[in-house]
C-alpha cells in the first residue's frame, strides 16, 4: 500500500476515493500484514519557518471528519483490531460499497477467529450492536452458520435479547435459505414468492441438519420469552392490588417476540412466513398429541388452527400490553435520576463508580437531588484520589462559546473539572480555559464550581481557536514562576474538545512539538514537556446513532482519541490517557452481555 504522502490531501480526496473502496477491499488479506500507514510530517523546521507569526500553528477549529482519515483501512497486525476499527459502515454508501466492506469482512473473519476466537464472535455481535451495521452482521452470521454452526446456534438467545432483537435470528434463517448473502432493504429486487420461499424452507429444513438445528433453536427461544411473556402478562393484569407503575414496570420486562411475529413491515412479514417459524412456534405451544381436538385432521388443518390460536391467546394480547406501555427504555439522564433519589430516600448506598462524572455534573443544581450530587461526586473523587489516578495532570476544557453546547461540552467541562480535582499542587484547583489560559476554578462545591468552569473567559473576545502552543507557554510560565523542579511538572494534557485539529496540524504538529520543547529547555524542564493526549467527541457522538470509535493515533507528544462511548470515558480515566487500539477494543467488548458469549466449536 502506498505511503500516504499528504495527510491534507487524503482529507481532500476522501470523498473521490470511496468509490475505489472495492478494489482495495477484494484484494485477498493475507498474513504477515502490510506495514502500518505512518503519518507524515512536513518540510518545515524550526530553522526555516518563523513559528511566531505563523497563523498555521496547531490548533483546534471547526469541527471535520477524523474517522476515516486516520483508521481508514490501516492493519494494526491483529486482525481482530482491525475487524473493530476497519469495518464500518461507510455514510451515505451505495450498494457496491457496502458489498466491498462486506467482502473484506469475509476475509477478515478467518485471521480474526485463528487469532482469538471469543473476540472474533464479541465483535460480530458488536456490529450489530453499537456499530449497527446490519449488512455486515449478516455476512458475519451467514460465514458463523457455514463455518462455526453450533456457535452461532448457541448465542441465538443473546443475540435476539443483548445484541438485536427477535427479528434477527429468523433473518439469518432467511439469508441462509436464499443461498445468498442477501442484504436488508433488497425486497424490491426479489421476486421469489412466498409459495417458493416456504417450499424451499421445507426442504432446506428436511436435508440441511445444521439449518435444522439452528432453525429449532430459534424457534426455543422464541417459545422460551413468549411463555415468559406471557407469566408477566398474567401477573401485571390479575393482580388488582398493583398501580400502574408496578404494572409498568412490569411490562418493560417483556421481549420484543409478539412485536416481530406480528411486525406489520413488509420484509419482516415476508421473512416470518418464509422461514415457517410461527407454525414452528404454534406446534411448540400447542403439539398435537396434548390436544384431542386436533386429532383426526391433516396436518395442513392443525398447522392453520394452531397458528390462528397462537395469534389470538398469545401474540396479540402481548401485542396490545406493549402498545399500552410507556417506552421500553429510560433515558440516561433518567436512570440517573431514579439512582440520586434512592439514594437520598436511603435505598441505596453511593457507590464511587455508580456514575461518570458529566452524569453527576449534570445534576449539580437539581433542586431535588444536588445534594446527592453532591455526594457522589466527592465519593468518586477521594476514591480516585486514594487509586492514585490523575495525579500528575491538567486539562484544557473546551468551554468555547462560538458554537451550540450540547453533551460533547458537558462531557469536556466535567472531566476538565475532575482532573482539576486530582491532580497534585501546585495545579490542583486548575484548568486551562479554551483561550489557552491557565485558570484557577472558583466555587466552594460542585455546583459553584461547575458554574465557573462553564462561564470562564466568557467576555474574552478575539479567536475562538485553541492554540497548543500557547497552552503550553501557560503551564510553563507558572512552573517559572513558582520555581517548581522538572519533576514537579506535569506529565499530561488532556485536551477534551468537540472541535478538530485544522488541515495542517497533523504534519504541523512535529514542528510545534519541537518549538514548544525548545521553549522547556530553555527554562529547564527540557526532560519534563507534558505529552498531551487530545480527544475529539463532537455532538454527533451523543445522537440516536451509535458511536463510532476512531482508531487511537499516537506520535512524538502527542495521543489522539476521537468519537464517545462510556467504555471509553471509563478507559481513560482508568489508564490515565494511555491508551492504544487494543485496549479501545477491548473496552467496548467487556460489558456484561458479551461475556455471556460462548464458543463452542
Amino acid at each position: 500500500m502506498a505511503k500516504l504522502l499528504s495527510v491534507v490531501r487524503a482529507y481532500q480526496n476522501h470523498g473521490n476515493k470511496i468509490s475505489q473502496l472495492a478494489k482495495r477491499f477484494v484484494t485477498t488479506l493475507v498474513d504477515p500484514p502490510p506495514p502500518e500507514l505512518k503519518l507524515p510530517t512536513h518540510t518545515f523546521s524550526a530553522a526555516n519557518f518563523n513559528f511566531d507569526n505563523s497563523k498555521t500553528k496547531t490548533r483546534l477549529i471547526n469541527p471535520i471528519p477524523l474517522i476515516g482519515l486516520i483508521t481508514g483501512l490501516l492493519s494494526t497486525g491483529n486482525r481482530c483490531v482491525d475487524l473493530f476499527f476497519n469495518v464500518i459502515k461507510p455514510e451515505k454508501a451505495s450498494p457496491a460499497e457496502v458489498e466491498a466492506t462486506c467482502i473484506y469482512l469475509k476475509q477478515l473473519l478467518p485471521l480474526a477467529w485463528s487469532r482469538n476466537p471469543l473476540t472474533t464472535l464479541k465483535l460480530i455481535c458488536n456490529l450489530r450492536d453499537e456499530m449497527f451495521y446490519m449488512e455486515a452482521f449478516d455476512t458475519a452470521a451467514h460465514w458463523l452458520h457455514h463455518n462455526h454452526p453450533k456457535t452461532l446456534m448457541c448465542n441465538i438467545p443473546s443475540i435476539a435479547v443483548s445484541f438485536g432483537c427477535f427479528i434477527d435470528p429468523v433473518e439469518i434463517l432467511y439469508f441462509l435459505l436464499q443461498g445468498r448473502e442477501r442484504r436488508r432493504g433488497e425486497e424490491e429486487e426479489d421476486d421469489t414468492t412466498l409459495a417458493e420461499l416456504t417450499k424451499m424452507a421445507i426442504k432446506r429444513y428436511e436435508r440441511d441438519p445444521n439449518y435444522k438445528l439452528l432453525h429449532d433453536r430459534v424457534t426455543d427461544v422464541y417459545v422460551e420469552h413468549l411463555k415468559s411473556d406471557m407469566e408477566i402478562l398474567k401477573r401485571s393484569f390479575k393482580q388488582s392490588d398493583i398501580d400502574d407503575d408496578e404494572r409498568y414496570s412490569l411490562a418493560f420486562e417483556m421481549t420484543d417476540a409478539a412485536d416481530c411475529c406480528l411486525s406489520s413491515n413488509s420484509m419482516d412479514a415476508k421473512t416470518i412466513n418464509a422461514t415457517l417459524i410461527c407454525e414452528s412456534i404454534a406446534r411448540k405451544f400447542f403439539p398435537r398429541e396434548s390436544y384431542p381436538e386436533y386429532q383426526g385432521i391433516d396436518d395442513a388443518q392443525y398447522a392453520e388452527k394452531i397458528e390462528n390460536r397462537l395469534r389470538k391467546e398469545v401474540l396479540d394480547p402481548l401485542d396490545k400490553a406493549s402498545r399500552c406501555g410507556r417506552p421500553r427504555k429510560q433515558g440516561k439522564l433518567c436512570e440517573v435520576e431514579t439512582y440520586l433519589e434512592e439514594v437520598k430516600a436511603g435505598e441505596s448506598k453511593i457507590e464511587p463508580g455508580a456514575l461518570l462524572p458529566p452524569q453527576i455534573m449534570a445534576f449539580a443544581d437539581h433542586p431535588n437531588v444536588g445534594e446527592v450530587a453532591e455526594l457522589q461526586w466527592k465519593t468518586m473523587v477521594e476514591n480516585m484520589k486514594k487509586q492514585g489516578k490523575m495525579k500528575n495532570c491538567l486539562a484544557v476544557c473546551d468551554n468555547c462559546i462560538k458554537f451550540i453546547r450540547g453533551k460533547a461540552t458537558e462531557v469536556s467541562l466535567a472531566l476538565g473539572l475532575l482532573v482539576s480535582e486530582l491532580t497534585q499542587e501546585p495545579w490542583n484547583g486548575k484548568v486551562v480555559s479554551w483561550h489557552s489560559t491557565l485558570q484557577t476554578i472558583q466555587g466552594h462545591d460542585l455546583k459553584s464550581k461547575s458554574k465557573f468552569v462553564t462561564m470562564m473567559d466568557f467576555e474574552v473576545t478575539g479567536e475562538d481557536e485553541l492554540v497548543i502552543e500557547k497552552a503550553f507557554d501557560s503551564i510553563l510560565e507558572l512552573a517559572v514562576n513558582e520555581n517548581l523542579q522538572p519533576e514537579q511538572m506535569v506529565k499530561k494534557v488532556f485536551v477534551f474538545s468537540k472541535q478538530e485539529f485544522s488541515h495542517e496540524a497533523y504534519s504541523l504538529w512535529e514542528d510545534d512539538y519541537n518549538e514548544i520543547k525548545r521553549k522547556f529547555e530553555a527554562k529547564g524542564y527540557g526532560d519534563a514537556v507534558p505529552h498531551i493526549v487530545i480527544w475529539f467527541m463532537s455532538d454527533d457522538c451523543f445522537d440516536s446513532e451509535p458511536e463510532k470509535i476512531g482508531m487511537p493515533w499516537t506520535q512524538r507528544g502527542m495521543t489522539m482519541l476521537s468519537g464517545f462511548s462510556e467504555n471509553l470515558l471509563k478507559l481513560l480515566l482508568e489508564n490515565e490517557g494511555e491508551i492504544g487500539p487494543e485496549n479501545v477494543m477491548e473496552a467496548v467488548i467487556s460489558e456484561e452481555k458479551y461475556q455471556k458469549l460462548a464458543v463452542v466449536d
